[in-house]
């Protein structure tokens, strides 16, 4: 029995309890962890100027509301992150990744200068991280959330693991929108040194009715990318404070920070 399969617990039915082994980070012992935090830079656009032109303002997301064409009115079009547009499955978001600045650019610059039929912009921006120290390769497609309920689905090396090796090295983590009337649905999807996969991870948060599933067991279907046999299924959900609520504990140590420029 490899170490690694002394650390984990089996749940039956495919579902392990495990743990991610992260490797050199310049010391000698791999660390075992429960789970990867992925932290992103947080962007508040400056839309005062579109308050003050009597723009459409999205309170959900701060950004400005456009149409399927990135129009917030006639003639005049918004791109970027300041941009709340409706995204597919996931209904109105805003997005600060470059994928979606650069796509929503070229979709907002044609449409402002042709004469005939507009583009629609139905574009999944994502982002992308590679982690050379741990030889970790991210993609992440939709909304990535700490305070989502995750579901992990991971191709295991369990019976071959040995010390520096790590158990999950490939795998997609599903980001999950809870509710119990509507019923639960995919919002975003992060893939694990599994880059094959982009386009259908895309795809997938296109339409509502693929974002749906049964069970969790049916989420190692949504993506094929291994056998299933030899997929197992790791669920987190926690509680992680928000940037706000971050900005208000901050505020209410140092009242001077109030007025800095990175609030």
């Amino acid at each position: 029995m490899g170490p690694e399969r002394a650390r984990s617990t089996d749940m039956g039915q495919g579902l392990r309890y495990n743990r991610v082994k992260i490797n050199s980070l310049g010391i000698d012992k791999p660390l075992l962890v429960h789970y990867v935090v992925l932290a992103a830079h947080h962007i508040i656009p400056d839309i005062h100027n579109a308050r003050d032109s009597e723009f459409e303002i999205d309170e959900n997301t701060g950004g400005i509301s456009v149409n399927q064409y990135l129009e917030t009115k006639e003639g005049v079009f918004v791109a970027g992150n300041s941009a709340s547009w409706c995204s597919g499955s996931l209904e109105r978001r805003r997005s600060n990744v470059c994928d979606h600045a650069r796509k929503s650019g070229n979709v907002a610059g044609h449409n402002m200068s042709c004469k005939g039929e507009k583009l629609v912009y139905d574009f999944q921006p994502g982002f992308r991280s590679y982690l050379p120290l741990v030889d970790v390769e991210v993609d992440g497609f939709g909304i990535i959330d700490s305070n989502l309920k995750t579901v992990g689905i991971w191709q295991s090396n369990v019976d071959d693991a040995w010390s520096e090796t790590s158990a999950l090295s490939k795998g997609i983590v599903y980001y999950i929108h809870e509710d119990a009337t509507a019923g639960d649905r995919i919002v975003g999807c992060l893939l694990w040194n599994n880059q094959n996969h982009i386009e259908e991870a895309r795809k997938l948060l296109s339409k509502k009715e693929s974002c749906t599933f049964s069970g969790i067991l049916d989420l190692k279907n949504k993506i094929q990318f291994s056998e299933p046999a030899s997929l197992n299924i790791m669920v987190e959900k926690k509680k992680v404070p928000t940037f706000a609520e971050i900005k208000t504990s901050i505020i209410d140590l140092h009242p001077k920070a109030k007025k800095s420029t990175y609030f």
